[in-house]
């Protein structure tokens, strides 16, 4: 369906399949769009939309910049040591997670080092427990034994600290998680912004191409419609009398019975002579409302054009 030509609030004639519709009633000053497919103005709508979504999180994260950077140069401070003594290898692991499990994660992986460092120690102790029994014969194994256990349980000493210190970088994380939430949102709709003004750019300059192709086609049919209408001039009987308003016609003056921006069409059935005056007085009205505007009856005007072989 199609909403009424913004000039003559006719139906306007559409080609089939396009979007843009034409009036052609309106010879290239009304132009009818669909309202079944995306149209320029619904993205023009969606795109200032988008923008103010967009202009109210930068009004939020722009101020919050320098607190995020700082943020992140706490957590990488506090996380930095904990690579090198956690057996955990370098990656995203330690990212700034944008979820509030981030903490929680952390906390999993500090842990699991922690039971992995306990482990380590007791198989030390085992083996040094062992190598005692063999005397100075395994002295050399016990002193290089005994610097690993001495370097593990130093990491494991420092690992039970960041895990007791943990709850205090808590309140970090989280706010660091939620600006990173700030910013890819941002970053996000920056790029459907693009995207929507490269749509925008093709779909006016489509609907410009059609608004052309569809003016030269009425320009065309409004040619081709007086040429019709010169045509049956002379198969058009004259009556004395005009059949709008019954005074004597003196100068005659041929109308469409159904105006052409209403659908009318060059027929001997929509044409008629009349008078100068009621051609001038009722350019583009329907008949009934040419007479409900003028004062005439309706349904006598009906009857003398029915009388004619016409279709009021």
């Amino acid at each position: 369906m199609a909403k009424p030509c913004d000039r003559c609030r006719g139906t306007g004639v559409y080609r089939a399949g396009s979007f843009t519709g034409f009036c052609y009633a309106c010879k290239g000053r009304g132009v009818i769009v669909r309202t079944r497919r995306p149209s320029v103005r619904r993205l023009e709508q969606a795109l200032a939309t988008l923008q103010d979504e967009k202009a109210l999180i930068e009004a939020t994260v722009s101020p919050q910049i320098g607190v995020y950077e700082r943020l992140l140069s706490q957590i990488e401070a506090f996380f930095q040591p904990i690579q090198a003594i956690s057996d955990i290898p370098d990656g995203p692991t330690w990212a700034i997670a944008t979820e509030g499990a981030g903490y929680a994660a952390r906390l999993d992986l500090i842990e699991k080092a922690i039971v992995r460092k306990n482990a380590q120690v007791t198989a030390l102790d085992q083996k040094l427990a062992t190598l005692k029994l063999f005397g100075p014969l395994a002295a050399r194994k016990l002193k290089t034994i005994s610097l690993e256990r001495e370097h593990v349980g130093s990491n494991l000493v420092k690992l039970r600290a960041v895990l007791e210190a943990m709850p205090q970088i808590q309140q970090v994380l989280l706010q660091a998680a939620e600006l990173n939430r700030s910013i890819t949102r941002l970053d996000r709709l920056q790029r459907q912004e693009e995207s929507l003004r490269n749509e925008l750019s093709t779909a006016s300059r489509t609907a410009e191409a059609k608004v052309e192709r569809f003016r030269a086609r009425a320009q065309l049919t409004d040619r081709e419609n007086r040429e019709a209408v010169r045509l049956l001039m002379a198969d058009i009987p004259v009556t004395i009398h005009c059949p709008y308003c019954e005074n004597e016609i003196k100068e005659k003056h041929l109308d469409h019975i159904v105006p052409v921006v209403r659908g009318g069409r060059p027929l001997r059935g929509n044409l008629v002579w009349v008078c100068v005056a009621c051609n001038l007085r009722k350019r583009d009205l329907t008949l009934l409302e040419f007479a409900d505007r003028f004062d005439l009856d309706y349904m006598a005007i009906v009857r003398r054009l029915q009388s004619l072989g016409k279709r009021p």
